[in-house]
């Protein structure tokens, strides 16, 4: 028997994969409504129709620009290579969750998994979050973590996703219908000060407010240990996220299509999921690490440099899941980049 703890969208998948090879699967779930409260602004890039086909009835809408909001106010605009997804998260877990059941997995909604609970399972799957119980209970590396807290406002917005360096490790402005968008940051600490101020550089006041929600978003260890004998860890649990935007849905699902397969052959997990997602998730802290010491002359030259054409087109013939097939062709188009290497630590 295999039990997952997180019916989240990582655990979820695991369980349909795994109950398609006939496992007898479990999912627990700790709160009473699978998806909720959700905790992630949701943006996908097309990528996710390698893995899975969205019903459209799962979108808030499609977006096809973002731009970059400079300190000194100049814009960097970028058109994706293909239009990027906003999902409507509580739903897309539920779907996931349906999946899985669909596939012959067993779900237990407000089920706490305690170490009684695997009494009679042969293998234990953590896919339960940056404050994983399984990560705490099996003795696995602590993860450090961002704080990410979000708003969903009251915005007229014209459908582009608005970014502004700066402020925080990352923000974000991302449109979810014509009037409404949710506003969030990364930092590593008063993330509530900071988005307060993001709130106020915005003119968004707080009777816009229509929802808070976001969380606590892990940051990528690149000597992590996922698996110890027949305990796994997955998503979130894992670490598996970009440093740069915390985005790890896709890197999630990913890991867990390695998961599946090596519980199915007995192979080494932590070196089949790295095979696939290392070298973009250990590029993408490298940048993090490196745009964390940035100051804001240093962006306003950066964003100067990716409007040049050769730049800006490098970014919009790629997307930020591969990050290691364009990051070093930047210095061949443009040199003086190498100068922010000296801020990498």
């Amino acid at each position: 028997m295999i039990s997952i703890v997180g019916a989240g969208h990582a655990g979820c998948y695991a369980a349909e994969l795994l109950a398609k090879q006939s496992q007898n699967v479990t999912i627990y779930e700790k709160n009473k409504v699978v998806g909720s409260p959700f905790q992630c602004t949701g943006i996908l890039t097309s990528d996710i129709d390698n893995i899975i086909k969205l019903p459209k009835k799962l979108l808030h809408t499609s977006i096809e620009s973002i731009r970059i909001n400079a300190p000194n106010q100049q814009i960097l605009k970028v058109k994706f290579s293909q239009p990027n997804y906003v999902l409507k998260r509580t739903q897309f877990v539920q779907y996931m969750a349906d999946r899985a059941v669909k596939a012959g997995a067993k779900l237990k909604t407000s089920t706490k998994w305690t170490p009684s609970t695997q009494k009679n399972s042969s293998t234990l799957i953590g896919a339960d979050g940056p404050y994983s119980t399984v990560a705490r209970t099996k003795k696995f590396q602590t993860l450090a973590l961002f704080e990410a807290p979000q708003v969903l406002v009251n915005h007229n917005n014209d459908n582009i996703i608005d970014t502004y360096p700066g402020i925080g490790e990352f923000s974000w402005v991302c449109p979810v219908t014509k009037d409404t968008s949710l506003v969030g940051l990364l930092a590593y600490k008063n993330s509530t000060k900071l988005l307060q101020q993001f709130l106020e550089q915005l003119s968004i006041k707080r009777s816009d407010i229509l929802e808070r929600n976001g969380g606590m978003v892990p940051i990528f260890n690149p000597y992590i240990k996922t698996q110890h004998n027949n305990t796994y860890l997955l998503g979130d649990a894992a670490g598996q996220v970009k440093a740069t935007t915390a985005g790890g849905i896709i890197q999630g699902m990913i890991a867990a299509q390695q998961l599946a397969k090596c519980i199915e052959k007995g192979s080494n997990y932590d070196l089949a999921w790295r095979k696939k997602l290392f070298l973009d998730l250990f590029l993408h802290l490298r940048v993090h690490k490196t745009l964390h010491n940035f100051k804001p002359a240093d962006w306003n030259k950066l964003i100067v440099l990716f409007k040049q054409n050769e730049l800006r087109t490098l970014l919009e013939q790629n997307n930020r899941e591969k990050i290691s097939k364009f990051i070093y062709k930047v210095p061949y188009y443009e040199p003086s980049v190498l100068e922010y290497l000296k801020y990498l630590r």
